[in-house]
């Protein structure tokens, strides 16, 4: 069994990571980075490299105001794909200026990142470096990381709730969220932050834009809150589903 060894970034964070090797042992890998079951959970999916830099304040302001005191609120784990890059970077910083407790784990093909310490391979891009915790998984494509994430959600949550957010998005984004309804998870569409998340929350208004948007809404499985809407608002519609489920 791979061992949990520290990542040490220049901002002097630290966070524990693992080589993992089999998804079967997943279970394992969670125990040995003391990410401890059950938790609450929040999956955090979308745009990781083509957002709108226009709306980075906004973004900036939902991720501190609505996405950081939720987790703080629930005392959940959050889990997304580890990247400094669109929404991964924005949850790292908004973690870091709250001082947050919450832990951050980020899961990630590990021939696509830097590592810092190491050598850094050709084509690679570097770890967020307020993340707690790095699960280092098998596979060389984006989105490989996707049932990792998925699974990790269901182990630590267990019996209590969890919930995938997407903001904004491409083509992964949709892998993402089929997962999340296969594995029966509810998924917050943060309408107005572009893209996938847009094209799912006006079908959620009973538009008709993509033949694979409409199957995932007819699970029933997804909502919709809106990105320009009163953080408080935004808030109390998502700390719902978790008071709704425990």
């Amino acid at each position: 069994m791979p061992e949990v060894f520290s990542i040490s970034f220049e901002n002097k964070a630290t966070a524990l990571a693992i080589h993992a090797t089999h998804l079967d042992n997943l279970k394992e890998y969670l125990r040995q980075l003391g990410l401890n079951s059950p938790a609450p959970v929040i999956v955090l999916v979308g745009g990781a490299g083509k957002m709108e830099s226009e709306q980075y304040e906004i973004q900036k302001r939902f991720f501190a105001e609505v996405l950081v005191e939720l987790a703080e609120q629930v005392g959940a784990i959050v889990i997304d794909g580890a990247t400094d890059a669109g929404v991964i970077r924005l949850m790292g910083n908004a973690r870091a200026a709250r001082n947050a407790s919450f832990p951050l784990l980020g899961v990630v093909p590990e021939k696509l990142v830097y590592i810092p310490g190491t050598i850094r391979p050709e084509n690679t891009t570097d770890l967020e470096q307020n993340h707690t915790h790095f699960l280092l998984i098998p596979g060389s494509n984006w989105g490989d990381e996707i049932p990792w994430m998925s699974q990790a959600a269901s182990l630590i949550s267990a019996t209590l709730p969890s919930l995938t957010i997407l903001i904004n998005g491409g083509e992964v984004a949709y892998r993402d969220v089929a997962q999340s309804v296969e594995a029966g998870r509810k998924v917050a569409v943060v309408q107005g932050s572009g893209r996938t998340a847009d094209v799912l929350g006006k079908t959620i208004e009973g538009e008709q834009l993509e033949e694979r948007a409409t199957k995932l809404v007819q699970s029933g499985l997804l909502f919709k809150v809106n990105l320009y809407d009163n953080s408080s608002v935004v808030l109390q519609q998502l700390l719902s589903h978790y008071n709704q489920e425990q």
